[in-house]
């Protein structure tokens, strides 16, 4: 069964500071994710906690 694939979004190169990319990095192999996939986890879990962030519905919620 073949699953529909979203369309790729633009990089979005961001600098981070070698410990806290490290950090990231073992997270995500713990989690069994992709650095991107840990990041994109994470902000998200921010967002959804911040009472001030905008609430949008579905799963690409960022545009830019």
């Amino acid at each position: 069964m073949k699953t529909a694939k979203s369309p790729q979004q633009p990089p979005t190169p961001i600098r981070l500071p070698k410990e806290l990319k490290e950090w990231l990095q073992r997270e995500a192999a713990k989690n069994m994710r992709s650095l991107n996939g840990e990041v994109n986890l994470r902000l998200e879990a921010s967002r959804q906690a911040d009472p001030s962030a905008e609430k949008a519905k579905g799963p690409n919620r960022a545009n830019g």
